[in-house]
C-alpha cells in the first residue's frame, strides 16, 4: 500500500475541486447525449400545461387532488420538461457536484485526496441508465436530485459544530424538498429519529439541531397521508401495470415489497 500523500490544506482543497469538477464535466458530456425517453417525451408534448412557473405552480397543486402529493418535486420536473434539455443538463452537471462535494464532507472530513478520488470513481460506476427507466429528466429529478439535497443538508447538519440562522433555513427548505419523495422521507425520518434518540440518551447539548428538520420530514410524511391524489394514482396505476395484485394475500403482497425494495 501506497502511503498517503501529504499535502497544505489549501493545495488538497484544490486538488479535490479539480477532481470534482472533472467529474462533473464528464456526467455533463453523458447527459449532453442522450435522448429524450419515455414521461420526457409526454412531458415536452404537453409542455403548454406547465411551460411557465404559474402554470407549473396550478398544474402540481391541481394533482394533489387526482395523481400525487409529490408536488415540489413534480414542479421541478415539469419545470425541466417543459424546456430546452440544455437547462436540465446544466443544472444536472451542478447537483453533481453538489453531491461529490457532500460526500466528502460526510466520509472524507480530513481532505484526503485519494479518498475523494476513491468517491469521484465511485460516482462514476454508478449504473446510470436506472436514471432513464421513466426517462432522464423525470428519473433524474424525481428520485437523484432529492437523494442529493437530503444528502447535502445531512452533510451541514452532521458536520457543523454550530448552525447559524442561515444553515437552519438551508437545511429546512432542503429537507422539505428532498422528503417530499415517499422512499427519501421515510429514511429521513428513521435517521433524524434515531439522532435525536442518541443526544436523549447521550444527553448531548446539540441534540435540539435535529428538531426542526424533523418537522419538516414529519410535514411531508402528513402532507402525504392525507393525500387523496395517492390513492387514486394507486389504483389507477395497479389496475394499469398489476391487475392481478388484488387477489394476492397480505403475505405475498409484504414480500413482493421487500423484494422488490
Amino acid at each position: 500500500m501506497g502511503k498517503i500523500i501529504t499535502l497544505g490544506k489549501s493545495k488538497k482543497r484544490s486538488i479535490s475541486c479539480c477532481l470534482f469538477l472533472i467529474t462533473s464535466l464528464l456526467v455533463f458530456y453523458f447527459f449532453l447525449k442522450v435522448p429524450r425517453l419515455g414521461d420526457d417525451i409526454n412531458n415536452w408534448k404537453h409542455r403548454y400545461l406547465y411551460k411557465t412557473v404559474i402554470l407549473d405552480i396550478h398544474y402540481v397543486v391541481h394533482q394533489y387532488s387526482y395523481w400525487s402529493s409529490r408536488t415540489l418535486i413534480n414542479f421541478v420536473m415539469y419545470l425541466f420538461s417543459s424546456h430546452a434539455r440544455i437547462w436540465f443538463v446544466l443544472v444536472n452537471t451542478l447537483f453533481f457536484f453538489l453531491l461529490l462535494v457532500s460526500l466528502s464532507k460526510l466520509f472524507n472530513p480530513n481532505g484526503v485526496v485519494q479518498y475523494d478520488l476513491i468517491i469521484c470513481l465511485v460516482m462514476l460506476a454508478m449504473p446510470f441508465p436506472y436514471l432513464s427507466t421513466a426517462g432522464w429528466i423525470a428519473t433524474t429529478t424525481t428520485y437523484l436530485w432529492p437523494s442529493i439535497i437530503a444528502i447535502f443538508a445531512i452533510s451541514i447538519l452532521l458536520r457543523n459544530r454550530k448552525l447559524g440562522i442561515a444553515k437552519e433555513f438551508i437545511i429546512c427548505i432542503s429537507l422539505l424538498y428532498a422528503a417530499n419523495n415517499e422512499q427519501i422521507m421515510i429514511i429521513l425520518l428513521l435517521m433524524l429519529t434515531y439522532l435525536i434518540a442518541t443526544s436523549i440518551y447521550y444527553r448531548k447539548e446539540n441534540g435540539q439541531r435535529y428538531y426542526l428538520p424533523l418537522i419538516m420530514v414529519v410535514f411531508n410524511f402528513i402532507y402525504m397521508i392525507i393525500c387523496p391524489g395517492n390513492k387514486v394514482r394507486s389504483q389507477a396505476e395497479t389496475i394499469r401495470w398489476f391487475p392481478q395484485f388484488i387477489h394476492l394475500s397480505v403475505l405475498n403482497k409484504l414480500d413482493l415489497g421487500v423484494m422488490t425494495t
